[in-house]
């Protein structure tokens, strides 16, 4: 019930709370039912209300138009606390409105069908109130595991991605050696092809020759020019293969086809033999043609008839025998660099020999160390207990570093999420004051506002006095007219003779203009007053959008205050147990110190004397066999050591 009203306006309000376990987990509820019955807004000149009723209804009017401007604050309002949610929160709201078919409470039925209208634009976003608070330490354990888990996936799968990155490119890098070699080749058989087209139309031309189709000159003519592009063909391939031949091509790829060297050396071999062979048998071949040619020449001289060779044809043949033997010599510069290949071949497999003699001293060498080995294999199995023990020794070292490692990278981890806490709280202080500041901003504009809006209250009321103070002015003038008009029709002018009538007529007219004006003077006045009482209306309702516009902004910005200072707040309980874990962390540190230390040193003591046992046994044994194997022994003892002594200090050094 409302304190200042006396009739029936009260608000029920019922609380629902509701609570379940599921796995582990605790599910609360919350929920709230309010029923309100709000009084009438009657109006009060109606309603005919005196004294202590007429200050209730005056109450109510003032509620209830402040529950109209729900986007306003709700506090100005005696029922705005309880009825906060269903206003504008998280609920589902309905609202009854009751209006009069009678003509009489017209101006009550617009209100309040401007007030349902109002409501009705109210839109409010619900959902359940649930809260749900389980074993948090247990799962941050897990997410901390499956954060670790997901770390050692990853760093697998990154080994894995880079290790098939290698082998990618050393795909490709023999690929590329093998299209390399491939495309020596083809250019290798494209010019042996050109060459072979050269000779076939060196055949074909000597026969044509040797038929009389063509003469000599023109078949001279053609082979020289063929010979030359044969010549310029040969040099840039001998260009081609002398910059591929390149140390650091061929190189790389023996390097890239290590597994299938002796494949290669043999299909290179081959390859040369063939190459060496084809020009032989082309060389054999032009020799046979050359002879073949000599011989038809010379049956050819020998069945013309000797009376048609006269002396001024001799130089003509002479000529030709000239040309044919130089063709013979360039076939034999050609059959000279057969024979450079010949010899490189031959260079060739004298250092294959050499390597296979060499192959086969290794290999003898190989068998002496095998014999070495199962010589040394006796006395592998007298000491096999000694280097048990030493493994064990080992093994329990190792553990204790993978333990001493753990505790820093947990205490690392720690620090480290101590810093993130920190920082995520300094920047959530920092956007608070930042929203605080915002909020008082907007309050001295809402204080601002509200003054201007009581000035314009106050000029408004007073305009309004004027107004009715004009009205009632104007009003006992017209009843003092009609009173003057009674009276005046009331006398008896009958009695009255003309010159008094005149007078008292003069004397009316004059009064009668005055009030005229008067009353013109009254009207301009109230026409003045009613349009400054507009324009103060328009300026009122400004101010009102302004103000309501403003309290939004500064809803708003108090709704993101109290969203930020409870992620303070959470913020702050996460630090407190950062802390908390931390402390308990140096604490099992603290505890387990002093024990590992000693087990540390009974397990150098181990070591040592496992050391020595070693040192025993393998001294009657030849030094110059087992020396390096000794030091290394020694170094990895020291180096093991030394690895200990260090963690340890740092684990002291983190603790204190």
């Amino acid at each position: 019930m409302i304190r200042t009203s006396s009739r029936s306006h009260s608000v029920f309000t019922c609380a629902i709370e509701s609570k379940w376990e599921s796995q582990g987990v605790t599910h609360h509820r919350f929920a709230r039912l309010n029923l309100v019955d709000l009084a009438g807004s009657e109006r009060q000149k109606s309603s005919g209300a005196e004294g202590e009723r007429l200050k209730e209804a005056t109450n109510i009017n003032k509620s209830l138009s402040t529950l109209g401007l729900v986007t306003m604050n709700l506090r100005s309002i005696s029922n705005g606390k309880s009825l906060h949610d269903s206003l504008g929160g998280n609920s589902k709201t309905i609202i009854i409105a009751n209006i009069s078919p009678s003509s009489c409470c017209s101006l009550e039925t617009l209100s309040t069908l401007k007030f349902a209208q109002r409501a009705k634009f109210i839109k409010n976003n619900v959902v359940v109130n649930e809260d749900a608070s389980g074993d948090v330490i247990a799962m941050r354990v897990q997410i901390q595991q499956l954060k670790k888990d997901y770390e050692v996936a990853l760093v697998g799968a990154l080994k894995r991605e880079r290790e098939k990155e290698i082998a990618l490119q050393a795909m490709a890098a023999e690929n590329q050696a093998a299209m390399q070699l491939a495309k020596q080749r083809a250019d290798e058989i494209q010019g042996l092809k050109m060459r072979l087209r050269f000779l076939e139309a060196g055949i074909k031309r000597l026969e044509a020759v040797a038929s009389g189709k063509i003469s000599s000159e023109t078949h001279l003519l053609k082979e020289k020019e063929e010979y030359l592009k044969e010549i310029e063909l040969l040099e840039a391939l001998d260009w081609k293969l002398m910059h591929e031949s390149d140390p650091s091509v061929v190189q790389e790829v023996n390097l890239d086809m290590v597994p299938g060297v002796d494949i290669v050396c043999n299909q290179l071999i081959s390859g040369q033999e063939a190459q060496i062979d084809s020009p032989m048998n082309e060389f054999s071949e032009s020799n046979k043609t050359v002879g073949h040619h000599q011989s038809e020449t010379g049956t050819s001289l020998m069945e013309i008839h000797p009376s048609s060779i006269t002396t001024t044809r001799l130089p003509e043949y002479l000529n030709l025998v000239k040309t044919e033997l130089q063709r013979a010599q360039e076939k034999f510069s050609g059959s000279a660099k057969t024979m450079d290949l010949f010899g490189s071949l031959e260079k060739a497999l004298i250092e294959v020999n050499e390597v296979s003699r060499q192959m086969e001293v290794m290999e003898g060498v190989i068998e002496e160390k095998q014999q070495l080995l199962e010589s040394l294999k006796v006395l592998h199995v007298l000491h096999v207990e000694m280097k048990e023990r030493k493994d064990l020794s080992d093994k329990k070292l190792s553990a204790l570093k993978y333990s001493l490692s753990s505790f820093s990278s947990l205490v690392a981890y720690f620090q480290q999420r101590e810093a993130q806490a920190r920082a995520r709280l300094c920047a959530s202080l920092s956007y608070l004051e930042k929203k605080k500041g915002e909020l008082a901003h907007l309050q001295a504009c809402k204080g601002e506002i509200e003054a201007s809006l009581g000035r314009m209250q106050e000029s408004e009321t007073e305009a309004r006095n004027n107004l009715a103070l004009l009205k009632s002015k104007l009003k006992e003038e017209n009843r003092r007219r009609e009173n003057e008009k009674v009276l005046f029709a009331i006398d008896n002018f009958e009695k009255i003779d003309s010159t008094q009538r005149n007078r008292y007529l003069g004397g009316k007219a004059t009064e009668l203009l005055k009030s005229e004006e008067e009353k013109n003077k009254l009207q301009y006045e109230m026409k003045h007053l009613r349009e400054k009482l507009g324009v103060m209306r328009k300026e009122f309702d400004d101010l009102n959008k302004k103000s309501m516009k403003v309290e939004d902004e500064a809803q708003a910005v108090l709704m993101e205050i109290l969203k930020g200072s409870k992620s303070v707040e959470e913020m702050e309980l996460a630090l407190q147990g950062i802390v908390q874990e931390e402390e308990t962390l140096f604490e099992m540190i603290k505890d387990e110190l002093p024990l590992k230390l000693r087990r540390m040193e009974q397990l150098q003591t181990v070591r040592a004397e496992a050391a020595k046992k070693v040192n025993q046994l393998l001294d009657p044994i030849d030094d110059s066999c087992f020396l390096s194997e000794k030091i290394e022994t020694e170094l990895e003892n020291v180096s093991t050591i030394k690895e200990a002594q260090a963690l340890l200090v740092v684990d002291h050094s983190n603790n204190s």
